[in-house]
């Protein structure tokens, strides 16, 4: 199932709350996005390897979100605040 297009997902930010909303979102059209994006913070090189397959594949964003909010929970360097955003 292919989630969106890959420009799309590109000029989406993290702060943006529409991104962490899911009223009125198939869970393919919510978990992409979100799942392509927070990869890019991640420091494990074979979840930055999986990120635009995220982007495209539903089912790969779906198994990959939990591994990757456990790196970015990990992490001290990252210059996000984690809790801030999914609260």
């Amino acid at each position: 199932m292919v989630c969106v297009e890959v420009g799309l997902a590109e000029a989406i930010s993290l702060d943006k709350s529409t991104l962490w909303m899911t009223h009125g979102k198939t869970l393919e059209a919510w978990i992409c996005p979100l799942s392509y994006l927070l990869c890019g913070y991640c420091s494990d090189a074979i979840l930055r390897l999986c990120q635009d397959i995220e982007l495209l594949k539903a089912e790969v964003a779906e198994l990959l979100f939990p591994s990757i909010f456990v790196n970015l929970a990990g992490r001290r360097d990252i210059d996000i605040d984690l809790q801030s955003l999914i609260s």
